[in-house]
């Protein structure tokens, strides 16, 4: 599923400007402009989270490689979170860093970047290419990396099977967020997109990516590798991870004995090829404990409990919370048990 558009070559003064700069060599450069179609939260109204792209940008742009001066003025030209957002990973602290200003980033071949806009959202950005082979540097676990080609789909299983990538560890498992709320293993790197990838060396180090000269073949596209899910952690969880209970809802009430459809949405906790569970438990008094009614259910969105004649309470709350990111927890407003 692409979120971007077309890709236009162009014979400009923007090139020209670059190579009289010595940036890149002139067989390795050509300008370019990339058209990027981003889903709107508002298009997602139980999971507004959904709408989050994971965004490469494999360009130099002119004036500025500054991040946010390159993007904001397709989103009203200032930071402002009601309309659009931008994290990058901080690789040495594992968590996200907001970009709400000038300063605090710059575009990067190969560098990913998650983006959010409050409604659909199409922009073009135009800037140089290379064609040249590209080291990114990684580190131990889960590293966000982009196509860094403006002009070529790569093969993950080829990158991996680089043999100047033995040392790294490369898991085979490429995952790519997308608009149904959750990680999807992939084999592509796709023009103008971001994607997890597990390293498990102990060691930092480089990635090699080459730049592709043959057409991308069904055989080149298939692993020769094989992961499970005991050897590589979960990736990252999202900047919009979610879980919310939309039933039961304040004001309503049950007798003991009845049963109770508990109903709740989620994004970005059940990655492909991971435990996809979640587990409900009750409290009678206002969460201070609970006490578990199910475990390791799919995670459907919906589920039918009993109230347990043991629970002495004029009210409960309902806990429903990730098996696999036990971070992540949504809660009831107090249900009324009636008499």
């Amino acid at each position: 599923m692409k979120r971007y558009g077309k890709i236009e070559i162009l014979g400009s003064p923007l090139l020209a400007a670059i190579l009289c700069m010595g940036i890149f060599s002139a067989h390795a450069a050509m300008a370019a402009s990339l058209t990027y179609q981003l889903k709107g939260a508002q298009d997602f109204p139980s999971s507004p989270s959904n709408a989050y792209f994971m965004m490469g940008i494999p360009l130099f742009i002119l004036p500025s490689s500054d991040t946010f001066l390159v993007l904001k003025d397709n989103f009203g030209g200032s930071y402002n979170p009601a309309l659009w957002r931008l994290f990058r990973l901080n690789s040495s602290t594992n968590t996200y860093q907001e970009i709400t200003g000038q300063g605090q980033d710059f575009i990067g071949f190969g560098k990913g970047w998650w983006i959010i806009a409050s409604k659909a959202t199409s922009f073009t950005l135009t800037g140089a290419t290379t064609t040249s082979d590209l080291s990114v540097q990684v580190v131990p676990g889960w590293n966000m990396i982009a196509n860094p080609y403006a002009d070529k789909t790569l093969s993950w299983p080829q990158i991996v099977a680089n043999n100047a990538n033995q040392t790294l560890s490369l898991s085979a498992d490429l995952y790519q967020f997308q608009s149904i709320g959750e990680y999807v293993k992939v084999t592509t790197l796709n023009i103008g997109a971001a994607y997890w990838c597990y390293v498990g060396s102990a060691q930092a180090g480089n990635l090699t990516i080459t730049y592709p000269t043959t057409a991308l073949t069904a055989e080149s596209m298939k692993s020769q590798f094989l992961t499970t899910a005991s050897t590589t952690p979960p990736p990252p969880l999202p900047p919009g991870a979610s879980l919310k209970i939309s039933s039961p809802k304040e004001g309503d009430s049950i007798r003991y004995g009845e049963g109770l459809a508990i109903s709740w949405n989620s994004s970005g906790i059940s990655p492909e090829g991971f435990s996809n569970t979640v587990s409900i438990s009750i409290s009678p008094d206002n969460g201070q404990h609970f006490i578990s009614i199910a475990s390791e259910l799919e995670n459907t969105g919906f589920f039918q409990i009993q109230i347990p004649l043991r629970l002495r309470s004029t009210h409960f709350v309902v806990k429903v919370s990730s098996d696999l990111y036990p971070g992540i927890v949504a809660y009831s407003s107090p249900i009324l048990i009636a008499k």
